[in-house]
């Protein structure tokens, strides 16, 4: 088929008309579709036999180009090539170039705000952010930036030596110039003006990417890891203290059972002490008693003098047979052999109470269970000096004893209407051990003894005891 040429090339291709880089694709009846046009402008970023980008009077344009000749940012050149439609603004595909001119490095354009991005394509272009984070590339780095909460990325290529050398931290306020790059949908609107949603740009080098101000000391990550160093020291801590005091309490453990074997082992010679005064002394008195009983119902007719003495010595064997069951009573608390703290108060108050015109009053509340011997035992004493003292001394008409089983702590009350005392002033009696005795106990059990009562209105005396987990109850 014969090719029949109507518009010859010229034989400078250079000398057509220089047409700016915002009039590509416009139609103009001068210019016809299909062919090259000559542009003119100043490099701004180049890459040998690939792309080079250059900027004119009007704006940014790309151009696709095979050539490698050696032209830097700051080159003028000018450059032919086929117009076509790029993503959003013009592209100049085979082109060609020759150098005119040198000029210093071309200032980039300070973008303000993200969305200047958008009038900048293909534009050497400068902005501040916030580098967010670093990821590797297979030939350098992709930075993601934060500008007033708009993200956007950053990529440079960066040969082996250098991204060993970079020292980029996140968090850091820096400064990034490039070639801004509008991100497109691959598929836009189907009706009205069609604008890109974000952008990145093409850093030159790592002289593009400078730091304004290093981070904050206090970075997430440095946070993270602080918080974990003290949650780590704060469990160490609560492992020594748990330890430490699992140590205490088992040493406390062992104390109190060395304790509550001492003091049953002193119980149980006490017991076997006041069996043997029992069983001999106590015995050997009442059959003395006995026969001088005896003696003195045959001594008819007898000196008054022998009678006398007979007398006086069946006095004196009815007391030292008194002071014997006292002391077996000091020395063993057989009631609490045979039953609990409850059942021996109420036997107390029962025979105290026996034979005379006292009403007597016995509650318990709580859940009854045995206590440790020792606290037992001088529970059991105080109890019984409480109700003597109502019996023996305050003449009372009514005595009420109470007895509450708590969970942590053991509450007696003995109350009586009485003739009652100054109970500042207690009267000190001969035989037991009284208020001082009592308030000993109570301080040895680390409880609390309260004594109410005045003259003529009557007595009450509250004693609370702490019932420790471990040594407080027994089983039993």
């Amino acid at each position: 088929m014969p090719v029949r040429v109507e518009n010859p090339a010229p034989s400078d291709p250079y000398s057509a008309p220089v047409r700016s880089a915002d009039s590509l694709l416009r139609f103009t009846p001068e210019s016809p579709t299909g062919h090259r046009i000559h542009v003119r402008g100043m490099v701004t970023h180049y890459q040998p036999g690939s792309l080079v980008w250059i900027r004119d009077a009007s704006c940014g344009l790309r151009l696709e180009t095979r050539q490698r000749d050696n032209v830097q940012p700051g080159d003028e050149i000018d450059a032919l090539g086929f117009p076509t439609f790029g993503s959003s603004s013009p592209v100049l595909e085979h082109a060609s170039f020759r150098k005119t001119g040198s000029a210093p490095p071309p200032i980039p354009v300070t973008l303000t705000n993200t969305e200047a991005a958008f009038d900048h394509e293909d534009d050497l272009v400068a902005i501040e952010a916030v580098l967010s984070d670093i990821q590797p590339m297979l030939e350098g780095f992709a930075l993601t930036l934060n500008k007033a909460g708009t993200i956007f990325k950053a990529t440079v290529k960066l040969p082996p030596e250098q991204r060993q050398r970079s020292n980029w931290q996140p968090g850091s306020a820096v400064r990034v110039v490039g070639i801004c790059s509008l991100d497109h949908d691959e598929v836009g609107t189907v009706m009205g003006i069609w604008r890109p949603q974000s952008f990145q740009i093409l850093m030159r080098s790592a002289a593009d990417l400078t730091v304004i101000k290093p981070p904050p000391w206090w970075t997430p990550g440095r946070v993270i890891l602080v918080l974990g160093i003290v949650s780590g020291a704060l469990l160490l801590v609560t492992g020594v203290v748990t330890m430490l005091s699992r140590r205490r309490m088992r040493e406390q453990a062992q104390q109190r059972a060395m304790a509550e074997a001492e003091f049953t082992a002193i119980l149980s010679e006490r017991n076997r002490v006041a069996r043997e005064i029992h069983d001999t002394l106590a015995q050997g008195l009442v059959a003395t008693s006995v026969q001088l009983r005896l003696a003195r119902k045959e001594a008819n007719g007898a000196p008054e003098s022998s009678i006398r003495h007979l007398e006086v010595a069946q006095q004196l064997v009815s007391g030292s047979l008194e002071e014997a069951r006292n002391s077996i009573w000091n020395m063993r608390s057989q009631v609490l052999e045979t039953g609990d703290l409850a059942s021996a108060l109420k036997g107390i108050l029962e025979q105290m109470a026996d034979g005379t015109e006292v009403q007597t009053e016995f509650e318990v509340t709580g859940k009854v269970r045995r206590l440790a011997p020792v606290v037992e035992n001088n529970l059991l004493r105080i109890g019984q000096e409480a109700i003597t003292n109502a019996t023996k001394h305050a003449q009372a008409q009514r005595i009420a004893v109470r007895l509450d089983f708590g969970e942590k702590q053991f509450r007696l009350r003995v109350s009586d209407d009485g003739q009652g005392f100054d109970s500042a002033k207690p009267v000190l009696r001969e035989g037991g051990f009284g208020l001082l005795g009592m308030r000993e106990r109570a301080a040895h059990l680390q409880g609390e003894l309260s004594v109410c009562s005045a003259p003529g209105q009557g007595a009450r005396i509250d004693l609370t005891v702490p019932l420790s987990g471990e040594g407080g109850h027994r089983t039993g």
